[in-house]
């Protein structure tokens, strides 16, 4: 019964994937090594039964271990590699605006017709925008002039795709209004 139930153990043992082969040359020769005792004896001593099975269950339990092991070393790995994909995929940002909190839209432009000290300034030229459909905006855009930070108050006017369609609407507010204008990206 007892010898059933060590060859019992050892085919257990030896249903894990994957196998490290030496792990179990190892628990074979320990296992044989107490077998050979058990026969040799008449397996008439309880204590070397007993001792037999607590060290091939730490055979198992030792090999268990490995394979865990083993598995979490690959699955770190996979992961590392996963992330240094990821971050090999991300693009490049271009350069930031001078003021962290304004955002440029690449690709898309606007028409800047003044600059003020003030947003009250702005608001009677942004009313008569608005009065003409021209989707007007003010942004406040933080300068540094000799050393000094100081907010300028840029009144703008539209969104457009290209920079051609931003200059021709740039030169019909040019020519109503009798001023100039200069065309920019889009910042919000």
């Amino acid at each position: 019964m007892i010898l059933t139930d060590m060859i019992s153990t050892v085919n257990k043992a030896n249903n894990f994937q994957p196998i490290n082969k030496n792990l179990r040359k190892v628990l074979l020769g320990v296992t044989l090594v107490a077998l050979t005792g058990f026969v040799g004896t008449g397996c008439a001593d309880k204590e070397k039964e007993e001792a037999a099975k607590q060290e091939v269950l730490r055979l198992e339990a030792v090999r268990a271990d490995s394979i865990l092991q083993d598995s979490l070393v690959r699955v770190a790995q996979a992961l590392s590699d996963s992330v240094a994909a990821a971050e090999a995929a991300i693009p490049e940002e271009p350069e930031m605006p001078p003021h962290p909190s304004l955002q440029i839209e690449w690709g898309t432009y606007t028409v800047q017709i003044a600059s003020y000290d003030s947003r009250e300034l702005a608001m009677p030229f942004y009313n008569k925008l608005e009065a003409e459909g021209r989707e007007p905006y003010i942004l406040d855009e933080v300068v540094e002039e000799n050393g000094e930070e100081r907010t300028i108050y840029r009144l703008r006017f539209g969104k457009y795709s290209s920079k051609d369609e931003a200059h021709n609407k740039g030169s019909e507010v040019a020519l109503v209004h009798e001023l100039d204008y200069w065309v920019d990206n889009y910042k919000h």
